[in-house]
């Protein structure tokens, strides 16, 4: 399954399919590997994804509330 690794990677949400599809390819010319590239879509993959990290174990947990502290 997923792991969720808080460093060297990026997060995009996109309204479409051709968003999508557009980033997917121009992430191919900057030597992005197709097979590093996690895409989520639909209930499933924002369940996968948590991004309200209730299941991404205690280390995740504690930055999320760190900087929500912070934000205050």
């Amino acid at each position: 399954g997923y792991v969720f690794m808080p460093t060297n990677r990026v997060t995009g949400i996109f309204s479409s399919y051709d968003d999508l599809e557009a980033t997917l390819q121009a992430l191919e010319p900057l030597g992005i590997e197709p097979q590093n590239i996690n895409v989520f879509a639909g209930p499933e993959g924002a369940e996968i994804l948590d991004l309200c990290a209730q299941r991404h174990g205690l280390t995740t947990w504690i930055i999320s509330r760190w900087r929500e502290i912070r934000s205050l």
